[in-house]
């Protein structure tokens, strides 16, 4: 149980030493972080009139804090990442063209 322990302590200061300072920045303000990733999700993905009706993929970064357990009274903020299907619904105009083919007999 010991080396357990030891090996989810050392495992949450890896993860915690590789976020950005920026990330630690915004701690205390959840919303303005989140609604900075949210911009800058929006920006690289790149959508443009051909996408109406696609379904694209997009990373949704959420911070959760975790509790460590019992021998540490400390929480650990974790990133979890999730892929989240996304419908555009962007309208674009459509044409649709019906076209009736006559049957016709084969007399022989």
């Amino acid at each position: 149980m010991k080396a357990f322990i030891v090996v989810l302590l050392a495992m949450a200061i890896v993860l915690v030493a590789s976020f950005p300072a920026a990330d630690f920045a915004n701690l205390e303000d959840p919303s303005s972080a989140e609604l900075e990733r949210a911009n800058r999700v929006a920006r690289s993905s790149a959508w443009d009139d051909d996408d109406h009706g696609t379904i694209k993929e997009i990373t949704v970064h959420k911070t959760v804090h975790v509790p460590v357990p019992y021998p540490v009274e400390k929480k650990v903020p974790v990133v979890v990442e999730k892929k989240v299907p996304v419908i555009i619904t962007k309208t674009a105009p459509v044409s649709i063209k019906i076209k009736r083919v006559k049957k016709h007999k084969h007399t022989g």
